[in-house]
């Protein structure tokens, strides 16, 4: 069991969730390369790094506006 490292399924769910609730659109991300493995990974982790920055942006807002009222 690793304990604080997201798997590649759930790196692909935020990421997923962040273009749809960021642009409004659906996507599926697929490896479809096998050659090119390595960038898909560094794509991804990338990707990731960005959805979840934004995350928690988003999330410490919010714990700010609800200390406000």
């Amino acid at each position: 069991m690793n304990i604080g490292v997201p798997s590649i399924a759930h790196k692909i769910a935020v990421v997923e969730q962040y273009i749809y609730k960021k642009k409004g659109v659906k996507v599926n991300i697929v490896f479809n390369n096998p050659f090119m493995l390595d960038q898909h990974f560094r794509d991804l982790d990338y990707a990731y790094l960005i959805a979840n920055e934004e995350n928690n942006r988003s999330r410490e807002a919010s714990e700010e506006d609800e200390k406000k009222v």
